[in-house]
């Protein structure tokens, strides 16, 4: 009796610890599903806990060491055959240093039954590795998530531009969220997005592509954690015309995870001075609203620059400010590139003048590191001068005293009131205004003045024009008196070269023709035909060739040649009945 006993509870023990069987393992995957031989620095991968003969549902494996890897649970699955039950776990993790790490050991408790797995080594370095099982099939991929840098060594304050990239050929239904690399001043422009045909690998997929940009403000090796995409993608088979119609496309959710970057951020160069940007810039300037004020008056200073850097955070300060200024900031403003262009920063500053005087705002300094020359370069504005007016006094309100507050009197409200007439007080705080009224001739004046102003305006236009188009005639019916005129004047100065300046224009007006038309030829004609005989003729030549040499030649003894004057004076009158 006693053997039988022992024996069914010999058995019982046996198929208790046959049914509580536990084991747990424990693998690396990278986030598409491929079993990982190194993980990248700063890319997600997943870690998956298994546990076999479990009983139980609600489970929860305990790691050991996975607060430095930043474990998140993502997944979740319960399958039962009979008496065993399965139980796979799967975590989102990240290794955010280089080097070999240790995973582990998972640790499950199932009731008063406890197994572990083994310790999981992995290596994380600059590239994610599959194992050579994987590697094959892991070249076609359907979805690749790219994240990618114009530069890999960069200064700090230096722009970082970038892509993210999806390439795919699987069909998406919609692209659900872009979650940009979590690094403070990561931006990616969700307005950028562009569809086009490209290759990954030798290989052509569609692609889907966003800029993104970062100014990097520390320096050393900076590393540009994972960007994550949430795609739905139909599912294969789901074409049922009927179906589909009533319940909709049957889709899939997927979280999809870019490849880590690792840029170098080196420091700047020493500076004897404060750096007040990293970038290209030109065109820093000054102006005021106002070069005069008065004293307390506010005056808005506008400091602008542009550029192409982080113009964003770019603070324009008023440097060296007189010690009789008060400053404060205002409204800044910022012009984003476009087509190219640069930049345009606009900060605003209000100073106000304590202090009457002329005093200068000096000029302002911007001290930037220029990418493109690797070098240090400062740009200065023009200083302003600013005049300050002492401020008027105004008078100011005096209460009156309490001597001057009448005493309050009792007021009888049983009897009837009487009209009475209340009298001016004329000696008191009250006075008499008298109404200024503007005079009737003054009232005229100011009526008439604008229609004599326009009639003044009218009658000198019509004027000019008169003597415009009379200008002619008079010129040619007075020009031989004009001639003796100038002759009179020019014999007072001993001025020769006039003797032929003065008969050019004669000529010139009388026969209606332009100064460069008349030459010695052109005279010759015009005398000819006015009837002069062959020896005024030669007479003519002989004083109009002594009056030109003046013109082209140095004539030496000029004074005893005055007769010339009286000659042409003759001439002038001889010509009136020829021309």
């Amino acid at each position: 009796m006693i053997k039988i006993r022992t024996i069914i509870s010999f058995f019982s023990v046996f198929f208790c610890f046959a049914a509580y069987g536990l084991d747990v393992q424990m693998i690396v995957k990278d986030t598409q599903g491929y079993e990982l031989e190194q993980a990248q620095v700063g890319k997600p991968f997943l870690l998956e806990v298994t546990v076999e003969g479990t009983s139980s549902r609600s489970i929860e494996p305990t790691i050991e060491g996975a607060d430095q890897f930043d474990l998140r649970r993502t997944g979740y699955q319960f399958s039962s055959s009979g008496r065993s039950n399965n139980l796979k776990i799967s975590y989102l993790a990240q290794i955010s240093t280089p080097g070999s790490h240790s995973f582990g050991p998972a640790i499950v408790q199932d009731g008063a039954y406890r197994a572990q797995s083994d310790v999981l080594l992995l290596k994380a370095g600059n590239h994610e590795k599959t194992r050579p099982d994987d590697q094959a099939q892991e070249k076609q991929r359907d979805m690749v998530l790219v994240l990618s840098t114009d530069q890999a060594n960069t200064v700090v304050g230096q722009r970082l531009e970038g892509e993210i990239k999806l390439f795919y050929r699987t069909p998406i239904s919609r692209l659900q969220t872009l979650r940009g690399s979590p690094v403070d001043g990561f931006f990616v422009d969700e307005k950028s997005v562009k569809q086009e045909v490209g290759y990954l690998d030798g290989q052509q997929y569609n692609c889907a592509s966003w800029k993104w940009q970062l100014y990097p403000n520390q320096s050393g090796e900076l590393v540009l954690p994972s960007c994550s995409i949430d795609l739905e993608v139909r599912q294969e088979g789901d074409s049922h015309p009927f179906w589909g119609s009533f319940f909709g496309p049957q889709v899939q959710r997927i979280r999809l995870h870019s490849n880590a970057l690792t840029v170098n951020i080196a420091s700047l160069p020493a500076h004897s001075g404060p750096v007040d940007a990293v970038g290209r810039f030109e065109n820093f300037s000054a102006k005021i609203n106002q070069a005069t004020a008065k004293e307390g008056d506010a005056i808005v200073v506008t400091l602008s620059i542009d550029g192409d850097a982080d113009l964003e955070n770019l603070n324009l300060e008023l440097q060296n400010v007189p010690h009789v200024f008060k400053s404060y900031s205002s409204k800044k403003h910022v012009e984003l590139q476009k087509n190219g262009a640069l930049g345009k920063k606009l900060c605003e500053h209000i100073i106000q003048g304590m202090e009457a005087g002329e005093w200068e705002l000096p000029k302002q300094k911007f001290t930037f590191f220029d990418v493109a020359t690797r070098s240090y370069k400062t740009l200065t504005t023009s200083p302003l001068l600013i005049k300050i007016f002492p401020q008027t006094t105004a008078k100011t309100f005096v209460p009156p005293s309490v001597d001057d507050i009448a005493p309050a009197t009792t007021v009888d409200t049983t009897g009837q009131v009487e009209e009475t007439k209340l009298k001016l007080n004329l000696n008191g705080s009250w006075k008499e205004i008298p109404e200024r009224k503007m005079p009737w001739w003054l009232f005229m004046v100011l009526f008439l003045a604008p229609i004599g102003i326009w009639f003044s305006a009218q009658t000198e236009k019509w004027f000019r024009r008169y003597v415009q188009r009379k200008a002619p005639k008079t010129q040619w019916r007075n020009a031989f008196k004009i001639a003796h005129k100038k002759l009179n004047i020019a014999k007072k100065k001993k001025d020769f070269p006039a003797i032929y300046r003065t008969l050019v224009d004669l000529f010139a007006i009388r026969c209606s023709v332009e100064h460069a038309q008349v030459s010695d030829q052109m005279i010759k004609q015009v005398l000819q035909s006015g009837g002069l005989s062959q020896e005024e003729l030669a007479q003519w030549d002989r004083f109009f060739a002594d009056a030109s040499a003046f013109i082209f030649y140095t004539v030496e003894g000029a004074d005893s040649q005055m007769q010339l004057f009286d000659q042409a004076d003759k001439w002038v009158t001889q010509l009136e009945g020829v021309i």
